[in-house]
């Protein structure tokens, strides 16, 4: 899945990111359906980073993406990812409905 980083940052140890989906599948379910009222499918993913395999997870995805490269601490890696379009997306098991939900 195709993502475009609208927000991403850190509060009271959890990461949280907020993309965009736009990727073809979603554009052809769009086009498909003629379901186009004007809003955009955000998706918002929270790391808890108290919790091991969310730590792990964060980690690994953020070590895989070549926009965080050369970043020194956790915030400036989170931060780089905003206003970046990235080929895959942070796990679905983090995934929640929104930042309120959390």
């Amino acid at each position: 899945m195709t993502i475009d980083v609208r927000s991403a940052f850190i509060s009271a140890g959890v990461v949280y990111i907020e993309a965009v989906d736009c990727s073809q599948e979603h554009y052809e379910f769009v086009s498909r359906n003629r379901y186009d009222d004007g809003q955009e499918r955000i998706l918002t993913w929270a790391f808890d980073t108290t919790d091991r395999r969310a730590f792990w997870s964060i980690r690994s995805y953020l070590r895989a993406q070549s926009v965080t490269r050369g970043a020194k601490t956790w915030g400036d890696a989170v931060s780089s990812l905003v206003g970046h379009v990235l080929g895959t997306s942070p796990s679905w098991r983090y995934k929640i409905d929104s930042i309120d939900e959390f």
